[in-house]
């Protein structure tokens, strides 16, 4: 029941297949940690290089929800939606 701390936060979509987070906007919104409903680990985005796809390469400020989380976030998102019913 933290109601001191804060942190900041750019407000994305998260793509509900895979889990590839897309930027709202630029804007970072400021939240107590009480506000804070379902924490999720981020994994980079990787894409196959050019060289016959064997590398992959970091896409710069790309970010996607992990398995376990983008997990957690649907079944959050289905409970909250069927509220809205």
């Amino acid at each position: 029941r933290d109601a001191q701390s804060g942190v900041a936060l750019q407000l994305c979509e998260v793509r509900e297949g895979d889990g590839l987070l897309m930027p709202i906007s630029s804007k970072q919104h400021w939240f107590v940690a009480s506000d804070v409903v379902c924490l999720a680990a981020l994994q980079p985005v990787f894409m196959r290089g050019q060289s016959r796809g064997k590398h992959l390469r970091r896409e710069r400020n790309r970010w996607k929800v992990d398995p376990e989380g983008l997990e957690r976030w649907q079944r959050m998102h289905a409970i909250l939606a069927g509220e809205k019913k």
